[in-house]
Parts: C-alpha cells; structure tokens; sequence
C-alpha cells in the first residue's frame, strides 16, 4: 500500500523484533499525514531515497526496543530517518528551513556512531511545536538540548 507517492506502508512499518506491528486506520492515516506533509517535501528537495529506519511502532514492538512509553511512533506520527550520503545534522537544517508542519527534529545517534533523525507531525487539532532537539547520552537514558538553526 503507498502512503505517498514514494512511500509505503511496508517501508514505514517494517521491524526486526518478530512481534505484529500491524497499524490501524487511524495509524495509517496519521502515516500518510507524515510522508505527504514532511517526508516527500523533504525526498524532492534533496532528491535522492530517504531511509526509513523506524516508522509505525506497536506498543509490543516500541515496549520490546525500549522506546519512551509516549513515544509518537506508537501513534504513526513519527519515523527516524537517514540519508547514506548526508550527515543527520544537514538533514534536520533542510527540514528545518522547509515550510512544513514538523512538531519535533531531533539529531540522534549511537556511540558506535549510526546516526539519524527524528521526525514528527504533531497529533490532529494540535500545532505543531516545530521544536528541534539534539539527543546525547546512553539509549535509554539520553538528554535532550534544544537547537537553534541560524
């Protein structure tokens, strides 16, 4: 099923633990929400393939990798994201500087250093915060610092 015009629901809802991450309607359409409002934005103005790392999360799946307990994800409003050829930080500056409704950025990464970004719709009715955070630390206990793009 295509969410989008270069998305699916197969891309956005793929996990490497084993446990059903079938989204509902309501999931899906939030999904589709955030592949037409940032995803494909940002897709046509780099113009190359973005990876989707982590996309819809059931609570069994997000429980199973320790994700925050109100993580978007379990809601289909958010995916970590990366492009091979460019830095996490370039990323968050070109969604940034785009006109579309994020509600969170967030430039993540590992300590082996993989890293990736967070991105988010805010839920229907709500406006987005349009906030852009940096993570560090250890998973499962990372800090947040608030980010200014000049």
């Amino acid at each position: 099923m295509n969410l989008s015009k270069n998305f699916t629901l197969s891309e956005l809802t793929v996990t490497q633990t084993e446990l059903p991450n079938v989204p509902d309607e309501r999931q899906i359409a939030n999904l589709k929400r955030l592949c037409e409002t940032i995803l494909e934005p940002l897709r046509e103005t780099i113009g190359c393939p973005i990876r989707i790392n982590s996309g819809f999360r059931s609570p069994a799946v997000n429980r199973k990798i320790k994700g925050s307990v109100t993580s978007q994800h379990m809601n289909g409003e958010a995916a970590d994201i990366c492009v091979p050829e460019m830095k996490a930080l370039d990323i968050v500056k070109i969604i940034a500087r785009l006109n579309v409704p994020f509600h969170q950025l967030i430039n993540e990464g590992t300590t082996s250093g993989a890293t990736w970004v967070h991105v988010s719709v805010a839920p229907i009715g709500i406006k987005p915060k349009k906030e852009i955070l940096n993570a560090f630390g250890i998973p499962g206990r990372m800090k947040y610092q608030r980010m200014a793009i000049g």
